[in-house]
């Protein structure tokens, strides 16, 4: 069985924080899925990063849960 499309618009274009940052991790673990930057992210941010570098293909990233995260609220 196939996994319907999805689409998701979120308000932090640079990836730097909240939904946007959670849903990038997340979303970016499974190789199919695509990431589509519909703005100019500021300098210096992980969506400038990788705007900047189309042909990087990993990107090293220190992630860490909050308190919500870690009962099961959240992505």
């Amino acid at each position: 069985m196939s996994t319907p499309l999805q689409a998701v618009l979120v308000s932090v274009p640079d990836l730097e924080c909240g939904f946007s940052r959670d849903l990038f991790v997340h979303w970016t673990s499974t190789p199919k899925n695509s990431v589509i930057l519909t703005s100019r992210p500021s300098p210096g941010t992980l969506a400038r990063f990788l705007i900047d570098n189309p042909k990087v293909t990993t990107v090293e990233m220190k992630v860490s849960l909050e308190r919500g995260a870690e009962k099961g609220e959240g992505l």
